[in-house]
């Protein structure tokens, strides 16, 4: 599992090993522990200049 920049080095995978992970789907996997019910449209209907704040922090 890649977990930091850098981290996919030292598993001996190169960016695109990394960038192959990401596209596979396996980002959701990664991050579903740390993601709520409606997540998404709560995101979409941010502006560019715009974030979420959460606490307490995940």
């Amino acid at each position: 599992m890649w977990t930091a920049c850098g981290a996919q080095e030292a598993l001996g995978g190169g960016h695109s090993t990394w960038l192959a992970w990401l596209v596979s789907g396996a980002l959701d996997e990664f991050y579903a522990d740390l993601r709520w019910p409606g997540w998404k449209e709560e995101v979409r209907a941010l502006n560019r200049n715009q974030g979420l704040s959460v606490f307490p922090p995940l």
